[in-house]
């Protein structure tokens, strides 16, 4: 696309300066691109798997050219988003009742994908004498309230718990990560590979070859009442983990991002950005990152009630 050059008049208190903007000469490239979010909220998921309406919201974006179709599995209902409750014992028949209807219903078009929960024991178990990273108490962070949902034989699932383990909140288990960047690339092989073989040899198999675009590596890692990361651990953390899905064989995924990072602001984007967007700082150097995913929170300050609404009709 040809673009004219245009003098542009700036006006100033002395007078009006001429202003020439070269527009064919280009310094940087940057390239943004909007998502939707459809997430396991309580609203969306009254019977324990993603409802009907939100089915056909899904499908209706897809039919409309949406792109970009961001599935974030969360912690509010763990065992819809936890496949491994017990080590050795894998379960994702609660998961699949999230993951399956919007992967149908999203058909051909991209998908960013984000589980963030992870199992309990791979963390370090936390001590309730000692303080907690997380300001919400030493069990939860955000809401215990039981939820209308069906009973559950792990006794987690009626529970809406807004945590993504249940242990420290930044160190794991093994400190290497390749526990836990293993255990997610066994769940995008549930889906885009058919299953997956553990070392013993034993076999799970699920029939998913599902297509995901974009598998997004966590979510809101900077929040106290999720990881509570720091740039760099998130920053190593990354790299297991993508290593894990690209060296898994016959792999399906091709790319990545992340850090889904919340509350965006300037002295934030200058801790995180510049340290992922550097193939420097990445091990290896390779490391891919083909998304720097954000986003913001946007509410009326003064906590208006319901029948605000009213001010906008007519």
């Amino acid at each position: 696309m040809g673009i004219r050059l245009l003098p542009l008049l700036l006006s100033v208190a002395a007078g009006s300066v001429p202003i020439t903007v070269d527009w064919e000469r280009v310094l940087v490239t940057r390239s943004a691109a909007p998502s939707v979010l459809v997430a396991a909220d309580p609203e969306w998921t009254p019977e324990g798997k993603l409802s009907k309406v939100a089915v056909e919201g899904v499908r209706s974006l897809a039919a409309a050219g949406a792109d970009n179709i961001r599935l974030l599995n969360f912690n509010i209902f763990p065992e819809m988003s936890v496949a491994q409750f017990a080590e050795g014992v894998w379960n994702f028949s609660r998961m699949d009742d999230v993951v399956v209807p919007f992967l149908e219903a999203v058909g051909n078009a991209s998908v960013l994908f984000d589980v963030e929960s992870s199992p309990a024991w791979m963390w370090e178990p936390h001590n309730d004498t000692t303080p907690r990273l997380r300001p919400y108490g030493p069990d939860t962070c955000a809401d215990d309230e039981r939820a209308d949902l069906p009973p559950s034989t792990a006794g987690f699932y009626g529970n809406r718990l807004r945590c993504p383990h249940w242990g420290d909140t930044v160190v794991p288990r093994d400190r290497s990560w390749k526990e836990l960047a293993t255990y997610f690339s066994r769940i995008s092989d549930w889906y885009t590979k058919g299953g997956f073989t553990l070392e013993d040899g034993t076999e799970h198999v699920s029939g998913h070859y599902y297509r995901i675009a974009f598998w997004e590596v966590w979510n809101e890692v900077n929040l106290g009442r999720e990881h509570n990361m720091s740039a760099h651990s998130y920053l190593d953390y990354y790299d297991a983990q993508v290593r894990a899905m690209q060296n898994s064989p016959g792999g399906a995924l091709s790319k990545f991002g992340g850090p889904s990072l919340a509350g965006v602001t300037v002295p934030k984007v200058d801790e995180w950005a510049p340290l992922l967007l550097d193939p420097k700082n990445h091990r290896p150097q390779s490391t891919p990152l083909d998304a720097l995913s954000f986003h913001q929170y946007c509410m009326c300050a003064n906590r208006t009630g319901a029948g605000m609404e009213q001010a906008f009709e007519g």
